[in-house]
């Protein structure tokens, strides 16, 4: 790996020990989590494929699906969202934040 980050000049990781690090079960997809955001990369390329945005409060936990197409985060302020990391990968938004049942 060249100094400063992955190769094809890709962003590096940022440089803080993250709330949420997951790798998708196919290997394929790394989910970094600190403060407000999750930061999606693509493993074998290391390209960030995007910023998850939706939580008010810090990101805490976070876990992909058994078949790497989504992310379930979970936040400080108490909500869990799921997001569609398979239209990350095919260059699409992640989805949107829904409201709470019941609202």
């Amino acid at each position: 790996m060249p100094e400063g980050g992955p190769p094809g000049g890709a962003a590096p990781l940022p440089h803080a020990i993250p709330a949420l690090l997951a790798i998708s079960a196919d290997g394929r997809v790394l989910a970094f989590g600190r403060g407000l955001e999750v930061v999606v990369w693509e493993v074998g390329t290391g390209k960030e494929l995007g910023r998850l945005k939706g939580h008010e409060g810090a990101v805490r936990a976070g876990v992909f699906a058994t078949d790497s197409k989504s992310l379930t985060t979970a936040s400080a302020d108490t909500t869990v969202l799921v997001w569609d990391v398979a239209a990350l990968t095919r260059g699409a938004p992640p989805g949107r934040k829904l409201p709470p049942e019941g609202r």
